[in-house]
Protein backbone atom coordinates (compact mmCIF):
# COMPACT_ATOMS: atom_id res chain seq x y z
CA UNK A 1 0.00 0.00 0.00
CA UNK A 2 2.51 2.10 1.00
CA UNK A 3 4.35 1.85 -2.36
CA UNK A 4 1.50 2.58 -4.56
CA UNK A 5 1.30 5.78 -2.53
CA UNK A 6 4.92 6.32 -3.38
CA UNK A 7 4.44 5.77 -6.75
CA UNK A 8 1.09 7.31 -7.31
CA UNK A 9 2.57 10.51 -5.36
CA UNK A 10 5.32 10.72 -7.76
CA UNK A 11 3.41 10.47 -10.93
CA UNK A 12 1.05 13.48 -9.65
CA UNK A 13 4.35 15.20 -8.83
CA UNK A 14 5.74 14.47 -12.38
CA UNK A 15 3.24 15.16 -14.01
CA UNK A 16 2.77 18.52 -12.95
CA UNK A 17 6.80 19.84 -13.36
CA UNK A 18 5.84 18.38 -17.15
CA UNK A 19 2.79 20.49 -17.59
CA UNK A 20 4.86 23.67 -16.23
CA UNK A 21 7.67 22.99 -18.43
CA UNK A 22 5.48 22.74 -21.41
CA UNK A 23 3.67 25.99 -20.14
CA UNK A 24 6.42 27.98 -19.59
CA UNK A 25 7.84 26.51 -22.96
CA UNK A 26 5.27 28.34 -24.58
CA UNK A 27 5.70 31.66 -22.53
CA UNK A 28 9.22 31.59 -23.47
CA UNK A 29 8.35 31.39 -27.21
CA UNK A 30 7.86 35.05 -27.04
CA UNK A 31 10.86 36.00 -23.97
CA UNK A 32 10.32 39.87 -24.73
CA UNK A 33 6.89 40.10 -23.40
CA UNK A 34 6.28 41.26 -20.21
CA UNK A 35 3.66 38.79 -19.16
CA UNK A 36 6.16 35.71 -19.79
CA UNK A 37 9.10 37.95 -17.52
CA UNK A 38 6.86 38.00 -14.74
CA UNK A 39 5.71 34.41 -15.00
CA UNK A 40 8.93 33.11 -15.20
CA UNK A 41 9.84 35.55 -12.29
CA UNK A 42 6.88 33.83 -10.40
CA UNK A 43 8.14 30.40 -10.61
CA UNK A 44 11.76 30.94 -10.07
CA UNK A 45 10.56 32.74 -6.98
CA UNK A 46 8.68 30.06 -6.18
CA UNK A 47 11.31 27.20 -6.50
CA UNK A 48 14.06 29.17 -4.76
CA UNK A 49 12.09 30.18 -1.61
CA UNK A 50 13.96 27.20 0.71
CA UNK A 51 16.86 29.38 -0.31
CA UNK A 52 15.55 32.95 0.75
CA UNK A 53 13.49 31.17 3.83
CA UNK A 54 17.50 30.19 4.68
CA UNK A 55 19.82 33.24 3.25
CA UNK A 56 16.74 36.23 3.34
CA UNK A 57 18.84 38.47 5.72
CA UNK A 58 22.43 38.02 4.10
CA UNK A 59 20.89 38.53 0.45
CA UNK A 60 19.32 41.81 1.86
CA UNK A 61 22.39 43.15 2.78
CA UNK A 62 23.80 41.96 -0.33
CA UNK A 63 21.05 43.78 -2.02
CA UNK A 64 21.21 47.37 -0.04
CA UNK A 65 23.75 48.98 -2.50
CA UNK A 66 23.42 46.65 -5.72
CA UNK A 67 23.14 48.43 -8.37
CA UNK A 68 20.32 46.22 -10.26
CA UNK A 69 16.74 46.67 -11.25
CA UNK A 70 14.16 44.16 -11.27
CA UNK A 71 13.39 44.33 -15.04
CA UNK A 72 10.50 41.70 -15.12
CA UNK A 73 8.45 44.12 -12.57
CA UNK A 74 5.91 47.08 -13.74
CA UNK A 75 8.36 50.29 -12.97
CA UNK A 76 11.61 48.59 -13.10
CA UNK A 77 12.25 48.59 -9.13
CA UNK A 78 15.83 49.11 -7.52
CA UNK A 79 16.58 45.15 -6.34
CA UNK A 80 16.93 46.29 -2.83
CA UNK A 81 13.34 47.33 -2.73
CA UNK A 82 11.87 43.68 -3.62
CA UNK A 83 14.81 41.76 -0.92
CA UNK A 84 13.10 44.43 1.91
CA UNK A 85 9.59 43.39 0.95
CA UNK A 86 10.79 39.48 0.69
CA UNK A 87 13.39 39.27 3.65
CA UNK A 88 10.46 41.36 5.91
CA UNK A 89 7.64 38.88 4.79
CA UNK A 90 10.13 36.05 5.89
CA UNK A 91 10.75 37.58 9.47
CA UNK A 92 7.16 38.42 10.04
CA UNK A 93 6.10 34.91 9.29
CA UNK A 94 9.34 33.49 11.11
CA UNK A 95 8.42 35.31 14.01
CA UNK A 96 4.87 34.28 14.11
CA UNK A 97 6.10 30.32 13.96
CA UNK A 98 8.31 31.24 17.14
CA UNK A 99 7.47 33.50 19.50
CA UNK A 100 10.96 33.33 21.29
CA UNK A 101 12.02 35.42 18.18
CA UNK A 102 12.62 39.36 18.66
CA UNK A 103 13.97 42.13 16.57
CA UNK A 104 16.84 44.05 17.91
CA UNK A 105 15.75 46.74 20.70
CA UNK A 106 15.99 50.21 18.51
CA UNK A 107 13.25 51.82 19.81
CA UNK A 108 14.56 55.21 19.20
CA UNK A 109 15.34 54.84 16.48
CA UNK A 110 12.38 52.65 15.15
CA UNK A 111 9.60 55.64 16.37
CA UNK A 112 10.79 58.72 14.43
CA UNK A 113 10.10 56.82 11.63
CA UNK A 114 7.18 55.23 12.42
CA UNK A 115 6.16 59.33 12.60
CA UNK A 116 8.30 59.86 9.71
CA UNK A 117 6.11 57.15 7.16
CA UNK A 118 2.61 58.19 8.56
CA UNK A 119 3.60 62.25 7.59
CA UNK A 120 4.38 60.41 4.19
CA UNK A 121 0.86 58.64 3.86
CA UNK A 122 -0.88 61.61 5.39
CA UNK A 123 0.77 63.71 2.74
CA UNK A 124 -0.14 60.88 -0.19
CA UNK A 125 -4.21 61.18 0.92
CA UNK A 126 -4.22 64.73 1.23
CA UNK A 127 -2.56 65.56 -2.06
CA UNK A 128 -4.07 63.30 -4.31
CA UNK A 129 -3.05 59.85 -3.45
CA UNK A 130 0.31 58.15 -4.22
CA UNK A 131 -0.51 57.87 -7.80
CA UNK A 132 0.72 54.45 -8.91
CA UNK A 133 -1.21 55.00 -12.45
CA UNK A 134 -2.17 51.04 -12.23
CA UNK A 135 -6.24 52.19 -12.69
CA UNK A 136 -4.70 54.76 -15.82
CA UNK A 137 -4.60 57.19 -13.44
CA UNK A 138 -3.17 61.05 -14.78
CA UNK A 139 -0.58 61.53 -11.95
CA UNK A 140 3.22 60.33 -11.26
CA UNK A 141 5.01 59.87 -8.01
CA UNK A 142 3.91 56.79 -6.84
CA UNK A 143 7.79 55.25 -7.15
CA UNK A 144 8.81 57.71 -4.56
CA UNK A 145 6.62 57.08 -2.38
CA UNK A 146 7.28 53.75 -3.07
CA UNK A 147 11.17 53.78 -2.16
CA UNK A 148 10.66 56.44 1.27
CA UNK A 149 8.30 54.20 2.60
CA UNK A 150 10.22 50.79 1.73
CA UNK A 151 13.48 52.64 2.94
CA UNK A 152 11.44 52.86 6.41
CA UNK A 153 10.66 48.94 6.26
CA UNK A 154 13.82 48.23 5.08
CA UNK A 155 15.10 49.46 9.02
CA UNK A 156 12.99 46.82 10.17
CA UNK A 157 14.22 43.87 7.82
CA UNK A 158 17.63 44.91 8.41
CA UNK A 159 17.60 44.68 12.45
CA UNK A 160 15.08 41.30 12.54
CA UNK A 161 18.33 39.95 13.78
CA UNK A 162 21.83 40.29 15.24
CA UNK A 163 24.64 39.18 12.54
CA UNK A 164 26.83 36.74 14.27
CA UNK A 165 30.04 38.25 15.37
CA UNK A 166 32.71 35.59 13.35
CA UNK A 167 29.95 36.68 9.96
CA UNK A 168 30.58 40.49 10.80
CA UNK A 169 33.55 41.03 8.12
CA UNK A 170 31.06 39.11 5.48
CA UNK A 171 28.51 40.94 6.07
CA UNK A 172 30.17 44.74 5.76
CA UNK A 173 31.91 43.91 2.61
CA UNK A 174 28.52 42.75 0.82
CA UNK A 175 26.86 45.44 1.97
CA UNK A 176 29.58 48.46 0.20
CA UNK A 177 31.28 45.93 -2.22
CA UNK A 178 27.85 44.95 -3.84
CA UNK A 179 28.11 48.64 -4.99
CA UNK A 180 30.88 48.10 -7.41
CA UNK A 181 27.98 46.68 -9.75
CA UNK A 182 27.63 50.47 -10.73
CA UNK A 183 30.63 50.36 -12.70
CA UNK A 184 28.76 47.20 -14.76
CA UNK A 185 26.42 49.99 -17.13
CA UNK A 186 30.21 51.18 -18.25
CA UNK A 187 30.73 48.45 -20.76
CA UNK A 188 27.88 48.78 -22.83
CA UNK A 189 30.11 50.90 -25.38
CA UNK A 190 32.35 48.30 -25.29
CA UNK A 191 30.83 44.70 -25.12
CA UNK A 192 29.18 42.68 -28.26
CA UNK A 193 25.34 43.42 -28.55
CA UNK A 194 25.12 40.11 -27.91
CA UNK A 195 25.78 40.59 -24.65
CA UNK A 196 23.39 43.67 -24.18
CA UNK A 197 21.32 41.41 -22.02
CA UNK A 198 23.09 42.16 -19.02
CA UNK A 199 22.27 46.05 -19.25
CA UNK A 200 18.55 44.91 -18.46
CA UNK A 201 19.60 43.88 -15.07
CA UNK A 202 22.38 46.52 -14.66
CA UNK A 203 20.96 49.67 -16.91
CA UNK A 204 23.52 51.54 -18.26
CA UNK A 205 21.49 55.02 -18.18
CA UNK A 206 23.56 56.98 -15.57
CA UNK A 207 26.88 55.83 -17.88
CA UNK A 208 25.11 56.52 -21.18
CA UNK A 209 23.87 60.26 -18.95
CA UNK A 210 27.07 61.17 -18.18
CA UNK A 211 28.29 60.92 -21.56
CA UNK A 212 26.02 63.48 -23.24
CA UNK A 213 27.52 65.73 -20.76
CA UNK A 214 29.20 68.49 -23.30
CA UNK A 215 30.84 71.91 -23.29
CA UNK A 216 31.08 73.67 -26.19
CA UNK A 217 33.96 72.94 -28.44
CA UNK A 218 35.31 70.27 -25.81
CA UNK A 219 33.35 66.81 -24.63
CA UNK A 220 33.69 66.14 -20.86
CA UNK A 221 32.74 62.01 -20.36
CA UNK A 222 31.37 61.98 -16.35
CA UNK A 223 31.61 57.99 -15.52
CA UNK A 224 29.44 57.81 -12.58
CA UNK A 225 29.72 54.41 -12.52
CA UNK A 226 33.22 54.24 -12.24
CA UNK A 227 33.04 56.81 -9.25
CA UNK A 228 30.82 54.76 -7.85
CA UNK A 229 32.51 51.79 -7.55
CA UNK A 230 35.45 53.23 -6.38
CA UNK A 231 34.28 54.73 -4.15
CA UNK A 232 32.69 51.41 -3.16
CA UNK A 233 35.81 49.89 -2.70
CA UNK A 234 37.76 52.76 -0.79
CA UNK A 235 34.76 52.78 2.12
CA UNK A 236 35.23 48.87 2.09
CA UNK A 237 39.13 48.69 2.54
CA UNK A 238 38.25 52.09 5.55
CA UNK A 239 35.74 49.71 7.25
CA UNK A 240 38.12 46.59 7.25
CA UNK A 241 41.24 48.20 7.77
CA UNK A 242 40.76 51.48 8.93
CA UNK A 243 43.27 54.34 8.52
CA UNK A 244 45.50 53.41 11.13
CA UNK A 245 46.14 49.69 10.07
CA UNK A 246 46.62 50.81 5.95
CA UNK A 247 49.64 52.80 6.42
CA UNK A 248 52.91 51.91 6.91
CA UNK A 249 55.86 49.97 4.72
CA UNK A 250 54.07 46.41 5.91
CA UNK A 251 50.85 47.32 4.55
CA UNK A 252 52.04 49.40 1.72
CA UNK A 253 49.50 47.38 -0.83
CA UNK A 254 46.58 48.68 1.02
CA UNK A 255 47.50 52.46 0.85
CA UNK A 256 48.07 51.70 -2.50
CA UNK A 257 44.97 50.80 -3.30
CA UNK A 258 43.09 53.24 -1.13
CA UNK A 259 45.16 55.86 -3.52
CA UNK A 260 44.25 54.29 -6.52
CA UNK A 261 40.24 53.99 -5.54
CA UNK A 262 40.38 57.74 -4.94
CA UNK A 263 42.51 58.41 -8.21
CA UNK A 264 39.35 56.28 -10.29
CA UNK A 265 36.89 58.67 -8.15
CA UNK A 266 38.62 61.53 -9.51
CA UNK A 267 38.55 60.39 -12.75
CA UNK A 268 34.82 59.47 -13.03
CA UNK A 269 34.60 63.39 -12.70
CA UNK A 270 32.24 63.91 -10.12
CA UNK A 271 32.59 66.71 -7.22
CA UNK A 272 30.38 65.54 -5.03
CA UNK A 273 32.30 61.87 -5.32
CA UNK A 274 35.80 63.33 -4.71
CA UNK A 275 34.44 65.48 -1.43
CA UNK A 276 32.45 62.30 -0.04
CA UNK A 277 35.71 60.13 -0.12
CA UNK A 278 37.87 62.87 1.00
CA UNK A 279 35.43 63.61 4.27
CA UNK A 280 34.99 60.02 4.88
CA UNK A 281 39.05 59.36 5.44
CA UNK A 282 39.49 62.37 7.29
CA UNK A 283 36.87 61.41 9.86
CA UNK A 284 38.05 58.02 9.90
CA UNK A 285 41.22 59.41 10.48
CA UNK A 286 39.76 61.74 13.50
CA UNK A 287 37.63 59.37 15.11
CA UNK A 288 40.37 56.91 15.22
CA UNK A 289 42.34 59.18 17.81
CA UNK A 290 45.61 59.70 14.52
CA UNK A 291 45.23 63.46 15.10
CA UNK A 292 47.36 63.06 18.33
CA UNK A 293 49.76 60.61 17.11
CA UNK A 294 53.32 61.32 14.23
CA UNK A 295 50.83 60.13 11.86
CA UNK A 296 49.10 63.98 11.76
CA UNK A 297 52.48 65.37 10.22
CA UNK A 298 53.05 62.44 8.00
CA UNK A 299 49.72 63.17 6.81
CA UNK A 300 49.67 66.01 6.32
CA UNK A 301 53.06 65.96 4.56
CA UNK A 302 51.41 63.45 2.02
CA UNK A 303 48.91 65.67 1.07
CA UNK A 304 51.26 68.47 0.25
CA UNK A 305 53.44 66.54 -1.92
CA UNK A 306 50.72 65.13 -3.49
CA UNK A 307 49.63 68.70 -4.33
CA UNK A 308 52.65 69.68 -5.49
CA UNK A 309 53.12 67.09 -7.66
CA UNK A 310 49.73 67.48 -9.67
CA UNK A 311 48.22 71.11 -8.92
CA UNK A 312 51.15 72.54 -11.30
CA UNK A 313 50.14 70.52 -14.09
CA UNK A 314 46.39 70.37 -13.65
CA UNK A 315 45.51 72.04 -17.01
CA UNK A 316 47.74 69.07 -18.93
CA UNK A 317 45.29 66.24 -16.67
CA UNK A 318 42.03 64.91 -18.37
CA UNK A 319 38.89 67.31 -18.36
CA UNK A 320 36.45 65.02 -16.31
CA UNK A 321 39.46 65.29 -13.31
CA UNK A 322 39.74 69.00 -13.90
CA UNK A 323 36.08 69.61 -13.84
CA UNK A 324 36.20 67.14 -10.60
CA UNK A 325 38.79 69.92 -8.77
CA UNK A 326 37.14 72.95 -9.96
CA UNK A 327 35.56 73.89 -6.81
CA UNK A 328 39.04 74.39 -5.32
CA UNK A 329 41.02 77.62 -6.28
CA UNK A 330 43.22 75.81 -8.70
CA UNK A 331 43.33 76.88 -12.69
CA UNK A 332 41.55 74.71 -14.85
CA UNK A 333 40.32 74.31 -18.58
CA UNK A 334 38.04 76.78 -19.54
CA UNK A 335 35.84 74.11 -20.97
CA UNK A 336 35.93 72.02 -17.08
CA UNK A 337 35.41 75.15 -15.52
CA UNK A 338 32.23 76.47 -17.28
CA UNK A 339 30.70 73.03 -17.39
CA UNK A 340 30.78 73.07 -13.24
CA UNK A 341 29.63 76.49 -13.35
CA UNK A 342 26.70 75.87 -16.04
CA UNK A 343 25.66 72.97 -13.02
CA UNK A 344 25.96 74.88 -9.86
CA UNK A 345 24.57 77.94 -11.90
CA UNK A 346 21.08 75.46 -12.96
CA UNK A 347 20.86 74.37 -9.35
CA UNK A 348 21.26 78.01 -7.70
CA UNK A 349 18.66 78.81 -10.52
CA UNK A 350 16.40 75.92 -9.39
CA UNK A 351 16.86 76.78 -5.61
CA UNK A 352 16.16 80.29 -6.05
CA UNK A 353 12.58 79.47 -7.56
CA UNK A 354 11.97 77.19 -4.46
CA UNK A 355 12.55 78.98 -1.81
CA UNK A 356 9.53 81.36 -2.22
CA UNK A 357 7.27 78.48 -2.12
CA UNK A 358 7.83 76.66 0.98
CA UNK A 359 5.34 79.13 2.78
CA UNK A 360 2.89 77.65 0.53
CA UNK A 361 3.46 73.51 1.57
CA UNK A 362 4.64 74.36 5.62
CA UNK A 363 1.95 72.96 6.71
CA UNK A 364 0.75 70.55 4.29
CA UNK A 365 3.71 69.47 1.86
CA UNK A 366 3.34 69.14 -1.66
CA UNK A 367 3.67 65.40 -2.18
CA UNK A 368 5.41 63.61 -4.77
CA UNK A 369 2.16 63.34 -6.77
CA UNK A 370 3.03 64.87 -10.39
CA UNK A 371 -0.03 65.85 -12.84
CA UNK A 372 0.71 64.22 -16.29
CA UNK A 373 -0.14 66.83 -18.17
CA UNK A 374 1.95 69.33 -16.49
CA UNK A 375 5.16 67.41 -16.90
CA UNK A 376 4.18 66.63 -20.56
CA UNK A 377 4.20 70.05 -21.44
CA UNK A 378 7.38 70.98 -19.34
CA UNK A 379 9.79 68.06 -20.93
CA UNK A 380 8.23 69.11 -24.54
CA UNK A 381 9.02 72.98 -23.71
CA UNK A 382 12.59 72.10 -22.26
CA UNK A 383 13.25 69.56 -25.43
CA UNK A 384 12.32 72.60 -28.07
CA UNK A 385 14.20 74.88 -26.02
CA UNK A 386 11.50 77.35 -25.26
CA UNK A 387 11.98 76.32 -21.65
CA UNK A 388 14.36 75.18 -18.84
CA UNK A 389 15.17 71.88 -17.45
CA UNK A 390 14.98 73.02 -14.06
CA UNK A 391 11.46 73.45 -14.45
CA UNK A 392 10.86 69.94 -15.31
CA UNK A 393 13.45 68.75 -12.54
CA UNK A 394 11.28 71.00 -10.48
CA UNK A 395 8.38 69.16 -11.09
CA UNK A 396 9.60 65.35 -11.09
CA UNK A 397 10.88 66.97 -7.51
CA UNK A 398 14.58 66.49 -8.07
CA UNK A 399 15.95 69.34 -6.15
CA UNK A 400 19.25 68.11 -5.92
CA UNK A 401 18.89 69.79 -2.22
CA UNK A 402 18.74 67.53 0.70
CA UNK A 403 16.77 70.32 2.90
CA UNK A 404 14.28 71.50 0.27
CA UNK A 405 13.18 67.83 -1.36
CA UNK A 406 11.90 67.15 2.68
CA UNK A 407 10.56 70.16 3.43
CA UNK A 408 8.89 71.00 0.12
CA UNK A 409 6.92 67.54 -0.26
CA UNK A 410 6.29 66.86 3.27
CA UNK A 411 6.01 70.32 4.81
CA UNK A 412 7.40 70.99 8.50
CA UNK A 413 6.21 67.95 9.62
CA UNK A 414 8.00 65.58 7.77
CA UNK A 415 11.13 68.13 8.23
CA UNK A 416 10.73 67.61 11.93
CA UNK A 417 10.45 63.74 11.86
CA UNK A 418 12.79 63.49 9.44
CA UNK A 419 15.48 65.75 11.99
CA UNK A 420 14.33 63.67 14.91
CA UNK A 421 15.24 60.33 12.94
CA UNK A 422 18.45 61.42 12.01
CA UNK A 423 19.32 62.52 15.62
CA UNK A 424 18.46 59.10 16.98
CA UNK A 425 20.21 57.14 14.32
CA UNK A 426 23.37 59.23 14.93
CA UNK A 427 22.98 58.81 18.87
CA UNK A 428 22.44 54.94 17.73
CA UNK A 429 25.41 54.73 15.93
CA UNK A 430 27.80 56.88 17.75
CA UNK A 431 27.19 54.38 20.98
CA UNK A 432 27.71 51.67 19.27
CA UNK A 433 31.55 53.17 18.13
CA UNK A 434 31.46 54.15 21.71
CA UNK A 435 30.55 50.99 23.69
CA UNK A 436 30.45 48.30 20.95
CA UNK A 437 32.72 44.69 20.75
CA UNK A 438 36.32 45.29 20.23
CA UNK A 439 36.63 43.24 17.29
CA UNK A 440 33.83 45.76 15.54
CA UNK A 441 35.58 48.93 16.53
CA UNK A 442 36.78 49.46 13.51
CA UNK A 443 33.94 49.16 11.29
CA UNK A 444 31.98 51.27 14.10
CA UNK A 445 34.32 53.43 13.48
CA UNK A 446 33.76 53.61 9.86
CA UNK A 447 30.09 53.77 10.15
CA UNK A 448 29.71 56.72 12.63
CA UNK A 449 32.28 58.59 9.98
CA UNK A 450 30.04 57.35 6.79
CA UNK A 451 27.03 58.79 8.62
CA UNK A 452 28.04 61.60 9.16
CA UNK A 453 29.33 62.24 5.78
CA UNK A 454 26.20 61.26 4.74
CA UNK A 455 24.25 64.10 6.57
CA UNK A 456 27.00 66.68 5.52
CA UNK A 457 26.43 66.07 1.81
CA UNK A 458 22.64 65.68 2.69
CA UNK A 459 22.43 69.39 3.40
CA UNK A 460 25.57 70.98 2.53
CA UNK A 461 26.63 69.65 -0.99
CA UNK A 462 23.69 67.73 -2.66
CA UNK A 463 21.00 65.23 -1.63
CA UNK A 464 17.33 63.84 -2.12
CA UNK A 465 15.24 62.25 0.56
CA UNK A 466 14.04 59.41 -2.07
CA UNK A 467 17.22 58.55 -3.08
CA UNK A 468 19.17 59.39 0.88
CA UNK A 469 16.85 57.69 3.26
CA UNK A 470 17.59 53.97 2.37
CA UNK A 471 20.94 54.82 2.83
CA UNK A 472 20.70 56.24 6.42
CA UNK A 473 18.29 53.84 7.12
CA UNK A 474 20.80 51.36 6.08
CA UNK A 475 23.86 52.57 7.61
CA UNK A 476 21.68 52.37 11.58
CA UNK A 477 20.25 49.05 10.86
CA UNK A 478 23.40 47.61 9.80
CA UNK A 479 25.42 49.25 13.08
CA UNK A 480 22.33 48.16 15.50
CA UNK A 481 22.68 44.37 13.58
CA UNK A 482 26.15 43.98 13.46
CA UNK A 483 26.04 45.21 17.26
CA UNK A 484 22.60 43.59 18.50
CA UNK A 485 21.34 46.65 19.26
CA UNK A 486 22.28 50.20 20.68
CA UNK A 487 25.14 49.37 23.09
CA UNK A 488 25.61 51.35 26.54
CA UNK A 489 28.29 51.24 28.93
CA UNK A 490 30.25 48.12 30.39
CA UNK A 491 29.40 46.92 33.43
CA UNK A 492 32.32 46.79 35.54
CA UNK A 493 31.80 43.16 36.30
CA UNK A 494 31.62 42.05 32.42
CA UNK A 495 33.77 42.76 29.76
CA UNK A 496 30.52 42.59 27.53
CA UNK A 497 28.56 45.52 26.34
CA UNK A 498 25.36 46.04 27.91
CA UNK A 499 22.97 46.43 25.14
CA UNK A 500 19.89 48.78 26.42
CA UNK A 501 15.89 46.94 26.06
CA UNK A 502 14.26 50.41 24.44
CA UNK A 503 17.18 52.19 22.30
Amino acid sequence: MTNQFNILRGMVIYGSCLALAVFLGYLLATPENRDTLIVVGLVFGVLTLPLLMRWHHPLLVFSWNLSAVMFFLPGQLPAWVLMVVLSLAVSVFQRALNRGMRFLPARSVLLPLVVLGLVILGTAHLTGGIGFRVSGGGTYGGRRYLEVLVAILGFFALTCRRIPLPDAGRYVALFLLAGVTAAVGLLVTYVNPSWYFIFLLFPPDLSAFQRAATVTGDVIERMGGLGAAASCIFYFLLARYGVRHSLGLRNGWRLLLLLAMLVAGVVGGFRSVFISMGLTLFLVFCLEGLWRTRLLPMFLVGIIAVSAATLPFMEDLPLSVQRTFSFLPVRVHPAAAADAQNSSEWRLRMWRLLVPEIPQYLLLGKGYGIKGDDLELAQNLAASGRGDTAEVAMLAGDYHNGPLSVIIPLGIWGALAFLWFLAAAGRAVYRNYRHGEPELKIVNTFLLAYFLMRVFMFFVVVGGLNFDLVTFTGVVGLSISLNGGICGPKSPDTTTPVTSSPG
